[in-house]
């Protein structure tokens, strides 16, 4: 069998450095995607990413390979 690791690194926001705020999805020791959207980021399935945009509570969902998952 193969074992599907996904790491994500973020920071807190910086407005002073830009570079501090971005989310990283590795897959599989491969960079997935990357976004500077996200103050947090949370797994919600192996394949669904919570990215918290907005303080008090705006999300915005994407999938593994960072394609935006729209709201029904």
């Amino acid at each position: 069998t193969t074992k599907e690791e996904i790491l994500i690194i973020s920071g807190e926001p910086d407005p002073t450095n830009k570079d501090y705020n971005v989310t990283y999805v590795y897959l599989d020791d491969k960079l997935k995607f990357q976004t500077d959207k996200c103050l947090r980021a949370n797994v919600t399935n192996i394949n669904d990413i919570q990215c918290l945009i907005q303080n008090g509570g705006v999300y915005e969902y994407y999938d593994i390979n960072g394609n935006k998952i729209e709201e029904e």
